[in-house]
């Protein structure tokens, strides 16, 4: 038998093969593929599965561009460590640690959560000093715009393990109304212990 266009038929009516279907190059058997509604939402996940890792290495590239900036800066803010931090600089650091305390109690009204005797506590003092690390850090002219907020959040963390650090000496050891934050005796206790200190590691360094 002849067909309409001439060529030879056996009468069994011809069915075209589907259509070849790729997903991102790789080409898939139709017969396995999942219905056409499916697919679409199939190919939806994996083009936002791809924005979203072209942003992933975006910030990655972003955060190695910040560390190199950073690290070819001598004079770029490092964190402090107590455990191995000896001689004048270990002075420099508790002074400037100092000054951080006492300018976030009166910025942020921490009056009754960072008590005056704060820095006879191992702990508490552990804590202020990453947060002022932080800081130094988050604030530095290479930090990414986003640093700050990201400090105040853990200043709100801080806040809170501070204040049970401190929790053993809301008895009677601070005056319940305090004229001052920290009291003029405190503060001489508070330099005499720098000053000690400063002075055992340098005859330990001599």
């Amino acid at each position: 038998m002849t067909g309409p266009d001439g060529d030879a038929s056996d009468g069994v009516e011809q069915v075209a093969a589907p259509p070849e279907v790729s997903v991102n190059g790789l080409v898939l058997d139709p017969d396995a593929l999942p219905p056409m509604d499916l697919r679409s939402g199939y190919q939806a996940l994996i083009n936002t599965i791809e924005v979203q890792q072209e942003v992933i290495d975006q910030l990655l590239q972003r955060v190695d561009e910040l560390e190199e900036k950073r690290a070819n800066r001598p004079d770029a803010p490092k964190s402090v460590d107590w455990a191995t931090l000896t001689g004048p600089e270990r002075g420099t650091a508790w002074r400037k640690l100092v000054r951080f305390v006492e300018g976030l109690v009166y910025r942020y009204s921490l009056q009754r959560e960072i008590l005056p005797c704060w820095w006879q506590h191992g702990d508490a003092v552990e804590e202020l000093t990453a947060l002022f690390s932080a800081r130094e850090i988050a604030y530095d002219a290479s930090a990414d715009a986003g640093q700050p907020v990201l400090w105040h959040d853990m200043l709100e963390r801080t806040r809170s393990r501070v204040a049970g650090a401190l929790s053993s000496c809301r008895d009677g050891h601070v005056p319940h109304a305090m004229t001052h934050w920290m009291p003029d005796d405190v503060r001489q206790q508070l330099n005499a212990a720098i000053n000690r200190e400063g002075a055992v590691q340098a005859e330990q360094q001599g």
